[in-house]
């Protein structure tokens, strides 16, 4: 048994108030279900049994109460743990050694990383509910596993008992409302010093995100990761931190997953090397070594994994679970061998459908239906990445100058080189198309990348103006 003292700054409530759970933050921080109601601010010495750190959280029936302690010492003891902890955590030099480029964009966003660290480690060790919503790509993930690998260090090292964190793998480009209710719904049962915090990596910068941010507001605390360029008259204000490669002088090929990992790293040390080169990789990063084939294979992996299909067997996509898979040779290479069949598949059918123009200067512009890929009902690929692995191969076989549309239902995924993304301007093309048709919901990407929704009746019309954009004649 361990003695711990401690001051409650988080009950979750259970429809049996037998079940709630509690943490208290002392010299550790600790999870319990207790025999007594407890409040915030309470002060309690508790025995948590040997095996705390176990699968279930533990029960102390008679927890010794002590007088209760004002909010600003709550908040004063918190910041001295936050500072111990954050003391522990270095700097990681390694992405030195990875592209000098990417270490120099790094340190300037430092202040911003470590400010960010700050407010998601309050939340940790006070026990507020905080869910992590990650991008369901390689880039995304690759984010989401830098940040459990950190987490599953802090956690053993600065817990008893559990702390559970809620993960969720994210389908969309922007943090919604139904996304916010969905949030909010599970932050009800809570009762916490530190607001609700939810960790964004790798989408969202999009206007149709304002809705949830101006709900959100005073109600729950955003940290967000992100590489895409942010829209013009983006209220950075709304979110308590924000984090952007493009905010510093850099741009998209800083990737969102390789900065959740220096922001993982800056909180706990951990092995996220690995992580951040497979994230370039998965992006088609300027930065990414293309030749390093363990890279190459875990964005693979990590491009299966995180698609519609069943045929990988995982029922709940969480970064443990990827990890999980990664460090499985055997399984490993059953999931690559079953993802390349399914590829090999999709580029029989896409090379005999493909449609080929001649746009502005002599463009080459590829538009490609993905319904009869999709009817072969295997998930995977999903239509957006494998616009990107099209774009790639007609791009060399083409040597630049090359411009690829894959569309499905209401979306169309557009790719292009980058030796034509200056003057073709992608964002600023799908700007204008949103000013004038009524059809295009919604739109953004980066530089290169971009996605467009459209009124599913109405694809063709989209088409027809995007082509016309880019100057091809019809």
């Amino acid at each position: 048994m361990a003695s711990l003292q401690g001051i409650v700054s988080s009950i979750k409530s259970m429809p049996d108030p037998r079940e709630n759970v509690y943490t208290i933050i002392g010299g550790k921080s600790a999870q319990f279900m207790s025999g007594t109601l407890l409040a915030l601010g309470d002060v309690v010495a508790i025995d948590v049994p040997a095996d705390a750190n176990g699968p279930s959280v533990p029960m102390v029936t008679s927890p010794k109460i002590m007088d209760a302690v004002p909010i600003n010492e709550i908040d004063s003891h918190l910041s001295k743990r936050v500072a111990a902890v954050s003391a522990g955590a270095r700097w990681p030099s390694s992405i030195g050694a990875l592209n000098e480029a990417m270490a120099s964009c790094a340190e300037s966003m430092r202040g911003a990383l470590h400010d960010c660290a700050a407010i998601f480690l309050r939340a940790l060790l006070s026990g507020s509910p905080i869910v992590v919503r990650f991008h369901n790509d390689g880039d995304g993930a690759c984010g989401a596993m830098g940040v459990q690998a950190s987490l599953s260090r802090l956690i053993n090292e600065e817990f008893f008992g559990q702390r559970q964190v809620m993960w969720r793998m994210h389908k969309g480009v922007s943090y919604s409302e139904d996304s916010l209710n969905d949030d909010l719904a599970h932050f009800s049962q809570f009762e916490s010093f530190t607001r609700p915090l939810v960790l964004i990596i790798d989408f969202g910068t999009t206007q149709e995100s304002d809705a949830a941010l101006v709900r959100a507001a005073g109600v729950i605390d955003i940290l967000w990761i992100d590489h895409h360029p942010p829209y013009q008259d983006f209220d950075r204000a709304r979110v308590k931190c924000y984090v952007n490669p493009w905010d510093h002088g850099c741009g998209s090929d800083f990737t969102a997953g390789a900065l959740a990992c220096v922001f993982a790293r800056s909180m706990h040390e951990c092995d996220v090397d690995d992580f951040i080169r497979a994230s370039l990789v998965s992006d088609y990063s300027s930065y990414a070594d293309r030749t390093d084939a363990k890279a190459m294979e875990t964005a693979a992996l990590l491009d299966f994994l995180t698609s519609g299909s069943r045929a990988h067997g995982i029922s709940s996509p969480t970064p443990q679970a990827f990890i999980d898979v990664l460090s499985d040779q055997d399984r490993r290479a059953e999931l690559l061998a079953t993802a390349r069949g399914m590829l090999d598949e999709a580029f029989s059918i896409a090379m005999g459908d493909l449609k080929h123009y001649t746009g502005t200067a002599g463009i080459d512009v590829y538009a490609l239906s993905f319904e009869r890929i999709a009817e072969l009902g295997n998930g995977y690929p999903m239509p957006g990445r494998f616009s990107s692995r099209l774009q790639e191969l007609l791009e060399a076989k083409n040597r630049g100058k090359t411009l690829t549309m894959v569309y499905q239902g209401s979306y169309i995924s557009i790719r292009m080189s980058r030796d034509i993304a200056g003057s073709v301007n992608l964002q600023g093309m799908i700007s204008r198309l949103k000013y004038a048709s009524e059809y295009i919901e919604s739109g953004g990407g980066h530089n290169e990348a971009g996605s467009i929704k459209v009124s599913k009746e109405h694809m063709d019309h989209v088409l027809r103006l995007l082509l016309a954009e880019l100057g091809v004649r019809q």
